[in-house]
């Protein structure tokens, strides 16, 4: 069963008989099958001189299941067979809400690092940080575990507890344990820095994601008096989602044109999208801020806002990850995430392993984001991590790997802080581009009269 296009920077055959029509289907249909069915042939040799000699018994299942997977990594990064238990852990991130600590992670150089920290978590209450190191987990050293391994130890029944050994700057070893509860994602904050300019911080494009902005929309220009004066939209370390969540996003603030074409294979258009519902944000002055966690879906919402000269994107360049994963339901339960196409900006560029450059370059947005009631609220971000950000090109079997990695755009000095506004260096350039572009749309108009 084939479910939702998806953008995300995140079982078995049901019988032999139908991994012998597929495997039969795929080598009639492409050149070289002969050679094809002579690997499948070693294959078999294999997999029986494993059964047969290998120094312990081993699980058929166990050896079928790292076939598939051995199969799935051939590919890209991306494409990924999962069991029921990973496949509901997957359905949970893209509907926002599950059993665990109320943490956001990634995975650098080896190791798993604290990202966020949602407010009003379990791990927020124990006093996690962002920039956080999980260094052991029930005792468990995480070290060379993977970001999927170390989220599903993290994960589980309700009031049960886990035991975690973190590393924090130079301190070591610092334990805490934690109950686990229901864990409710907000997709989409927001305030008023300025009486008449909002920020709206899009934190994934989960279910909802679309319906909760327009509503945050109407909720700010109310708070404002009726009108917005700008906007700063916030999609920093948003890993992206569903594709038609972002799309919708993207269609509210458009108010008409492409926002986005997938490209399969052989060059085969499968899908372009175009703005055609009413637009809620279509008008007003609009800043995108980015870094090298915006992927996905929320490079296609900052891209096409780029190319059709919406707004301004300010930021570090962002994660690269052009490319369509598509569900497929399997007979045990399970799912296979599958790489079925690239996605294309209007202008026709496809940022897969580029990423997307920022016309502004502040160097703080690719600080960990702060773990205050505040997070993703502009609040400034303490710089607690001097690890590299990690890039789609950087992941080993991407897709379209440039040699060597693209080149760092010149930067641009930030404004010092004089403490006039408490928010981040980021968001606060992003106003300041709001405040010339108001002062350069009057100039303009006076110049008319």
């Amino acid at each position: 069963m084939r479910l939702r296009s998806l953008l995300w920077f995140t079982a078995a055959f049901a019988s032999g008989s139908a991994a012998t029509m597929w495997a039969g289907h795929a080598l009639h249909a492409t050149p070289g099958g002969r050679s094809a069915y002579r690997a499948l042939d070693v294959f078999g040799e294999v997999y029986g001189l494993i059964r047969r000699e290998y120094v312990e018994a081993v699980e058929d299942q166990r050896l079928v299941r790292g076939a598939l997977n051995g199969m799935a990594e051939a590919l890209d990064p991306h494409t990924e067979v999962m069991d029921a238990d990973a496949y509901a852990r997957f359905q949970d991130d893209t509907d926002g809400e599950y059993a665990g600590i109320g943490l956001e992670l990634d995975e650098r150089d080896a190791r798993v690092q604290v990202v966020l920290v949602y407010p009003d978590t379990p791990a927020a209450r124990a006093g996690l940080r962002s920039g956080d190191w999980i260094a052991a987990i029930d005792g468990e050293a995480t070290r060379g575990w993977s970001l999927d391994d170390t989220v599903s130890r993290l994960r589980g029944q309700v009031g049960t507890r886990v035991v975690l050994t973190v590393e924090r700057d130079a301190a070591s070893g610092l334990r805490f344990e934690l109950e686990r509860a229901r864990i409710h994602v907000e997709p989409v904050v927001s305030r008023l820095i300025a009486p008449d300019v909002a920020l709206i911080g899009v934190r994934a494009f989960q279910d909802g994601t679309a319906a909760a902005f327009v509503e945050h929309v109407g909720r700010l220009r109310a708070a404002a008096g009726g009108a917005l004066g700008g906007v700063v939209l916030d999609l920093r370390d948003n890993p992206g989602g569903l594709l038609d969540e972002a799309v919708a996003v993207a269609d509210a603030v458009l108010a008409d044109g492409e926002i986005v074409r997938t490209v399969g294979r052989d060059q085969k258009t499968l899908d372009r999208f175009k703005a055609e519902r009413p637009d809620a944000l279509a008008r007003e002055p609009l800043v995108v801020l980015v870094n090298a966690g915006s992927a996905s879906a929320s490079e296609i919402v900052a891209g096409a806002l780029q190319d059709r000269g919406r707004a301004v994107l300010v930021g570090t360049r962002t994660f690269g990850k052009g490319s369509v994963q598509d569900i497929f339901e399997l007979g045990d339960g399970g799912a296979l995430k599958l790489t079925v196409a690239r996605y294309y900006t209007p202008s026709g560029r496809s940022i897969q392993a580029k990423g997307i450059e920022p016309d502004v370059v502040v160097p703080e947005a690719d600080a960990p984001l702060s773990s205050a009631p505040t997070a993703g609220l502009g609040a400034p971000k303490p710089l607690t991590s001097t690890v590299s950000p990690t890039y789609e090109a950087d992941l080993e079997g991407a897709l379209d790997r440039p040699t060597p990695p693209p080149a760092a755009p010149v930067t641009a000095p930030t404004t010092p802080d004089t403490g006039a506004l408490p928010l981040d260096p980021v968001v606060r350039r992003g106003l300041e581009i709001l405040r010339l572009e108001a002062a350069f749309e009057r100039s303009h108009r006076g110049g008319r009269r």
